[in-house]
């Protein structure tokens, strides 16, 4: 799983495109209007609430008060597909394959795959080929 942060530094390490997600027992109320626990950085700069799928439903932008200071966010993986994933490995870039249910880290690797690296995981092939994996940062410590 990737690491809860502060709401400070969530908008310092969240980049253009990616979506960050509120704890749970922090949530939105829906007596408030919709109830979001996503945020999406646009092109703008503005961080703004979003559905899960990155969707703006309305252009709302987070709002900082006193409280939201306190609440705990993490930043979610933008997934590519499996052929995307060989490709980045073919341009030297390290992948990573996360659990789909829980969004958490299964495994990564640098190099190339092979059928016989597969057969070692212990992991389906299908959870290979439709796994969600992310191209991983240089700088991104895993797991």
């Amino acid at each position: 799983m990737r690491e809860w942060l502060t709401t400070g530094e969530m908008i310092d390490r969240l980049k253009v495109g990616e979506r960050a997600e509120l704890e749970s027992a922090k949530c939105i109320p829906s007596n408030y209007g919709p109830s979001y626990k996503h945020v999406i950085k646009k092109e703008d700069g503005d961080i703004r609430w979003c559905k899960n799928d990155g969707s703006l439903p309305s252009p709302s932008p987070l709002q900082i008060f006193g409280h939201v200071l306190t609440w705990k966010w993490r930043i979610l993986p933008n997934y590519v597909s499996f052929e995307e994933a060989v490709r980045a490995l073919k341009d030297g870039k390290r992948v990573a394959l996360w659990n789909e249910r829980t969004n958490e880290f299964l495994t990564s690797f640098n190099k190339s795959i092979s059928i016989q690296f597969l057969e070692g995981t212990g992991l389906s092939f299908d959870k290979w080929i439709n796994g969600k994996w992310t191209i991983e940062e240089a700088d991104n410590e895993l797991g």
